[in-house]
This record gives structure tokens, sequence and C-alpha cells, in this order.
């Protein structure tokens, strides 16, 4: 019989603009999964720390893609059991660069299932926000001081837009990474920056999922410009109203917004036909 793999990303897309999962949403899928076996996963940028107790409500129990493709966690194990990593000479150099366009960034480090992450002991107003949201978590530990290059998961940062845009034209030029620059959907003033691993991404992450739970197809859900591999590589690709217009260019369906459960409800009404 016929297996497929449903995955969508989080914010923007599964998450409504609170950010969180709905109801209606969490009800759906969750009874999907216990009753029709539904294999429903996540392709997120986020860590573990904050996936898991957004998605916990739904019962996913395969992988999840975390840190957009550099790992995948396992959700009934409380573990990674894949990851990629930036070598700690290459890492040097990408804060050497980063810290001339007086950016900052955080350098994520996984030592025994737990993420290490090093900044700066200097934070600005948004980096202090994005610390206090996750310093709870008991997969990820905080250390403020010196940076250390070590072989890093993921370099990631955010600061005004056009601080990091200068940052981000400065590091395609000189490094050997995968580098992922938007505007932050939540405050458009503010930018993000994410460093991976030559070759990694969503696609990448999925691709190993797919193999992982032996899916014959993939059905892939998203809204930005760091879901574009993700829904290129898919069988269908599904992209929310508010997704941005290449996501939306390349869409097998364009369905309601984050806001109307429309990615539960697609599952509902198609699944069974896919």
């Amino acid at each position: 019989m016929s297996k497929t793999l449903f995955i969508s990303d989080l914010d923007g897309t599964l998450l409504n603009s609170r950010p969180a999962i709905s109801d209606v949403t969490a009800a759906t899928l969750g009874r999907l999964i216990a009753e029709q076996d539904l294999l429903f996963s996540a392709a997120t940028a986020r860590t573990p720390a904050t996936a898991i107790p957004l998605t916990e409500a739904i019962g996913i129990q395969i992988p999840m893609v975390v840190m957009s493709g550099a790992a995948l966690w396992d959700n009934r194990n409380w573990r990674f059991i894949s990851h990629t990593h930036i070598p700690a000479d290459e890492v040097a150099r990408i804060i050497a660069i980063m810290k001339a366009a007086e950016v900052n960034p955080y350098v994520y480090h996984i030592a025994d299932n737990i993420l290490q992450v090093q900044h700066a002991a200097e934070l600005n107003t948004a980096e202090k926000r994005f610390i206090d949201q996750r310093s709870f978590s008991p997969l990820k530990h905080f250390s403020l001081g010196d940076v250390k290059a070590v072989d890093a998961s993921l370099l990631f940062a955010i600061d005004s837009y056009d601080r990091m845009l200068l940052a981000y034209n400065w590091l395609r030029d000189e490094v050997d990474c995968e580098i992922v620059f938007s505007r932050d959907i939540y405050d458009p003033t503010m930018g993000n920056l994410e460093i991976f691993a030559s070759g990694t991404s969503k696609a990448s992450g999925v691709a190993l999922l797919r193999s992982i739970v032996e899916a014959d197809k993939v059905v892939a859900f998203g809204d930005n410009r760091n879901d574009i591999a993700m829904l290129q590589a898919a069988d269908v690709a599904v992209v929310v109203e508010n997704g941005c217009d290449e996501a939306k260019a390349i869409a097998d369906h364009i369905i309601g917004s984050n806001d109307t459960d429309s990615v539960a409800r697609w599952i509902a009404d198609n699944y069974h036909t896919i």
C-alpha cells in the first residue's frame, strides 16, 4: 500500500499568527495520526526546544526535521538521530565576518542531545527577547561571553534588516555554506540570518525522513523562501494564502491562510486520495 508523508513548516504555515497550534488543528491532525496512522511531521527552522512544546498537542509520532534540515529529532526517544555541522575553522571565519558587520551570531553546538548555544555578552532587544523565550528549556543551554569556534550545526542572528543584509552580502561571497536570509515574519524591521553546512536544507532533511519512514510520496506545506527547496522536492507542494510570491509560484495548490486551520483542513479532505 502506498505511503504518503505529510510535512509542514511551522511559523506562518501550521502555526497561526499568535503563533500557536489552534485547537482545531491539534484535534484534526491528532485524530488522523491516532486513527488513520497518518504520517505527519514538521519541518521547521526552530530547534526541538521550541518545536516540541508548540507541536505536542498534535502527537507527532515520527521524527521532526528541525533547524532547517540541520538535524532530525526523534520524538519517541527524545534524541537527535542525525545532524550536520560546519567545521570549527569555518565557524571562526563566519564569526569574524559577522562581527565586522556588527552582528553577533548565536553558535549552536550539539552535545549529549543538548543544544549548547554561545552568544556574546552584549544583547540587543531582539536577542534578549529570543533568549528569554527559550532559556526555560532543558534541551537548550545558553552561554553568554566569549564565543569560541566549535563544530556548529547552526549559526543564527537577528538584528535590524539593513545590518543583516550587509552581513549576508559579505558572507555569501566568502564562505562555502548554506545561508538563508529573510525578513522576520513577526517584525518586518528585523532580519534573520541562518547559516548551515553546505548541502543542508529542509529538502535534505525531508529526504532523509522520507527514507526512514519509507514513504512513496511527500506532500509539503510552506509559506516562505526557506520552504522553496522542500516544496520543489515534494510530489505535491501546498502553499498557504499568506505565503510569499516565490513560494506560491511553484505551488500545486494554494490554500487558505495560516489563521484558518488550512493545513489541517486540507489534509483531512485529501489524505485518502493522495
